[in-house]
């Protein structure tokens, strides 16, 4: 994530700007990714119980483009037949109803996939709608920050500390190491 700003331009009420990571060239599970990542918007809406807006049309837009491109541009979708070229792809939906039909259950298993991570991610994107809602927004810094956990302060042995965590002695420590990692294991 490069920005997130809910400062409207146009038609948009606000815009993420991410980079592509990698090669210029992508798998179908790259493509998918980029997908999820337009859908974004509209999952976090959901999850934060505002309903859907029409602030995700820009999106529902790109992600429509990408999953139809797969189809019928990339071979990446069951044929290796060329139809038309990525950013004319979608304009095959209106006349093959067996295409549309396809395109929208991709759409559907990539938003439920997308949701699925909103819920997962939930007090970020809360914390990051908070942010955004004091700044209007969010730096790749900034967005970094929220992303990082903070750290625990751990003291070993008898004392006052400010430490998050006190622990008895060497034996404690290891045992709180493993009970970290394995909670961190869940969360990855």
């Amino acid at each position: 994530v490069r920005r997130v700003s809910i400062v409207a331009a146009g038609r948009a009420g606000g815009h993420t700007l991410t980079t592509v990571v990698g090669d210029a060239t992508t798998t179908k599970g790259g493509m998918q990714s980029i997908a999820m990542a337009a859908l974004a918007g509209r999952a976090a809406e959901e999850v934060l119980g505002l309903g859907p807006s029409t602030g995700a049309h820009e999106d529902l837009s790109q992600a429509t483009d990408i999953a139809t491109a797969i189809r019928v541009s990339f071979g990446l979708g069951g044929s290796l037949l060329h139809r038309a070229p990525m950013e004319q792809a979608s304009r095959l939906l209106q006349g093959d109803p067996d295409l549309r039909r396809s395109v929208d259950r991709d759409l559907a298993r990539l938003y439920d996939q997308t949701l699925a991570l909103a819920r997962l991610y939930l007090p970020l994107i809360e914390d990051l709608a908070r942010l955004l809602i004091e700044t209007r927004i969010v730096d790749e810094d900034g967005f970094r920050a929220l992303h990082q956990p903070p750290d625990v302060g751990v003291k070993v042995g008898e004392g006052d500390t400010a430490a998050v965590v006190q622990l008895a002695d060497v034996d404690a420590v290891a045992h709180f190491l493993t009970e970290l990692a394995t909670a961190r294991a869940a969360h990855i």
